[in-house]
């Protein structure tokens, strides 16, 4: 059964199946799809992973039950996001995957692969109170309880017959169902067109388109012990009983190397990612699937980011592969060139988003709009990325975290150490200060985009300095819980549960460097003609809506429950942050670059205690009183009946 759809909110091509898979309480089958899944799609280096990227084209796989009852089946899902046009190619690629393993079952490395790649999922599902909560939860209810503990003897016990058979069994091409959403730019002959030439296909379709607190959790910072390395890079390593998987995290920092051609970072990261000058990407994805690494290299312009995990017996390894890539890394001209299309393609097919505007505005010169990027990559040559790679080094400082079973393998910590002092580059001293970047608005701006939509993204944002002391941070958190932060925030209980303008409506507070913003985000059903509901002064009802709860904060003090539930709500974000050894790597990696250093969260905690009534009302004061910038993202027919309104709120601007 396939049917197509389309859909003006999107410029990319969207296609689900679904297959009918085992029962839930079939532990084996289970285990045994999700293996296919490593084997199609769990790494660059998998079978359908290889194929649908020359299509510039991704995969995802995921199965859900269906039912209640414990012998109820489960759904496989195969989820498609391809360029317009590149659907069918992709479907014959998933096709060729699945037809394909009965002649070439998984290899030797493959297993591996799929082995290495689910033991570590399973030591990390383990680490986490909720993942145990839910696995223990689950296995209650679908009656394979006793199961649980047969899951690592089951992984190991898998052979390429195995995922052979279950592909066959559950995978069958014949009976699945196909929903293909389109962008409305493509033809119903091009769909039929496109659909006809495939090699899979043997007759026409009839369509072508139709009040509990649970505390407070610190990090135990005297666990965690701090080096100055030869290479001047401040490292941190924190002990990690909760399992054998050790989490990395490198930052590089160097603001002052930020390219005025933003699409570079963009490359730059591209590149990381592809090996090194030493080996391939095809040969080093061999090496880290085969040992279950995995590793991500992210640039910005004024970082380098670098994430990976492993089991501890592979810690060296990883090590050996994050100095290999960084300090040797892939520039090839032909990389480049794959790079720059890959993120034109991307680009060139991106959804409109209100808060792509607002960041752009916000911070001009350190995010760019798609259309700066697609210029950016016109103009740039592979010269231009070596250099800003050259400045990152350095002109940057060098921040590590690593958190690993160190009392449980005590030689791992001096291997850490010499490992990550090797480097050609003697990286700057590092001293947690704010650049100063903060310009307050004059007037208030409005950023008015359209597109074909529903629903209105409408966001209003206030920027502000920030002082880099901890209890002003916590000041500003704490009134945004209040604020919109929760489901029992007054945005949330007024625009969502009393006015119904709205499913999802809140507030969030970040900031980057010196400056910090406070975000109101909601969208609201403006001009819905095939339900024929049409309420164009919605928008005007979200924006007052949001100005009213403005200035009850500025002329009222908060209650005391309020406040006492703002810091419940803190606190168990900070629980949950600090309970996984990955985040809790990322938060302290975070902290390392900030004033208090590691000792930050525990700073945190500390300040959220002492907010008072008085102490939110500061934070709304220092806030509330800078202009706002608002970000209306809206269909064409909303804007012409609102455009009275959105001129009579400031100076409107239209992003190029």
């Amino acid at each position: 059964v396939r049917i197509d759809l389309k859909t003006p909110i999107s410029n990319s091509t969207n296609v689900i199946m679904g297959f009918a898979a085992p029962s839930s309480n079939n532990l084996k089958d289970s285990i045994t799809l999700e293996a296919l899944a490593v084997l199609l799609e769990g790494n660059s280096d998998s079978r359908l992973t290889k194929s649908l990227s020359q299509l510039n084209s991704y995969s995802y796989l995921s199965m859900q039950k269906v039912g209640l009852k414990k012998d109820d089946p489960q759904a496989l899902f195969v989820q498609l996001n391809t360029p317009p046009q590149y659907e069918q190619k992709a479907i014959d690629a998933f096709y060729d995957a699945i037809l394909d393993l009965s002649k070439n079952p998984p290899n030797e490395y493959e297993m591996s692969t799929i082995k290495s790649t689910l033991s570590k999922a399973l030591a990390m599902n383990f680490e986490s109170a909720e993942n145990i909560c839910e696995t223990i939860g689950s296995g209650y209810l679908d009656g394979n309880l006793q199961d649980i503990s047969q899951m690592q003897n089951i992984i190991n016990s898998l052979t390429p017959n195995d995922i052979v058979n279950a592909a066959q069994k559950y995978l069958d091409l014949n009976k699945v169902s196909m929903a293909i959403v389109h962008p409305t730019s493509v033809s119903d002959e091009q769909i039929l067109k496109n659909y006809q030439q495939s090699k899979f296909v043997k007759k026409q379709p009839k369509s072508a388109a139709a009040s509990i607190s649970f505390g407070s959790r610190k990090i135990d910072t005297t666990d965690i012990e701090e080096y100055r390395l030869k290479n001047n890079t401040h490292i941190a390593l924190n002990n990690s009983d909760k399992s054998d998987v050790c989490y990395l995290n490198w930052r590089i920092s160097a603001i002052q190397a930020l390219p005025k051609n933003l699409a570079i970072p963009y490359v730059l990261t591209e590149l990381l990612n592809k090996g090194s000058s030493i080996r391939t990407k095809e040969q080093m994805s061999m090496l880290t699937n085969s040992n279950g690494i995995d590793y991500t290299f992210d640039s910005n312009g004024f970082q380098i980011l670098v994430n990976a995990n492993c089991m501890a017996q592979n810690l060296d390894s990883t090590l050996d592969i994050l100095n290999e890539i960084m300090y040797n890394p892939n520039f090839s001209q032909e990389d480049f060139e794959a790079a720059k299309t890959k993120i034109r393609s991307y680009f060139e097919s991106i959804d409109k988003d209100g808060s792509d505007n607002m960041l752009v505005q916000l911070y001009p010169g350190y995010f760019g709009s798609a259309r700066e990027i697609l210029e950016g990559l016109d103009k740039m040559t592979l010269n231009d990325v070596i250099k800003h790679y050259s400045d990152m080094l350095n002109k940057g400082s060098s921040n590590f975290v690593v958190t690993a079973p160190f009392k449980k393998y005590p030689a791992t910590k001096q291997s850490a150490l010499q490992k990550i002092s090797q480097s050609p580059v003697a990286f700057k001293d590092f001293t947690p200060k704010f650049t100063n970047i903060f310009k307050p608005n004059k007037s208030t701006k409005v950023i008015l985009d359209s597109a074909e939509l529903n629903q209105a993204q409408i966001y209003k944002t206030y920027s502000f300095k920030m002082s880099g002391n901890i209890k002003d941070d916590v000041k500003f958190e704490v009134l945004n819980e209040i604020l919109g932060g929760s489901p029992a925030s007054r945005l949330f209980q007024e625009l969502r549960e009393k006015q119904k303008l709205a499913y999802r409506v809140s507030s969030q507070v970040q900031s980057f460097e010196d400056t910090g913003i406070l975000t109101m985000f909601i969208t609201s059903t403006t001009d819905d003609k095939a339900q024929n509901d049409i309420k164009y002064d919605n928008l005007q009802k979200c924006l007052d809506g949001f100005d009213t709860q403005v200035q009850k904060l500025l002329k009222e003090a908060v209650t005391q429950e309020e406040l006492d539930s703002a810091k419940m709500q803190l606190k168990q974000r900070i629980a949950k942050q600090t309970e996984l050894p990955s985040s809790e790597t990322d938060l302290l990696s975070t902290n390392m670059t900030l004033p208090y250093g590691i000792k930050r969260i525990d700073e945190y905690v500390k300040a959220i205690d002492s907010i008072t009534i008085e102490d939110v009302t500061q934070a709304a004061n220092h806030i509330f009183k800078n202009k706002p910038t608002i970000s209306i993202l809206a269909s064409p027919d909303t804007i012409e009946n609102q455009m009275s309104y959105i001129e009579s709120l400031g100076e409107v601007i239209h992003p190029a």
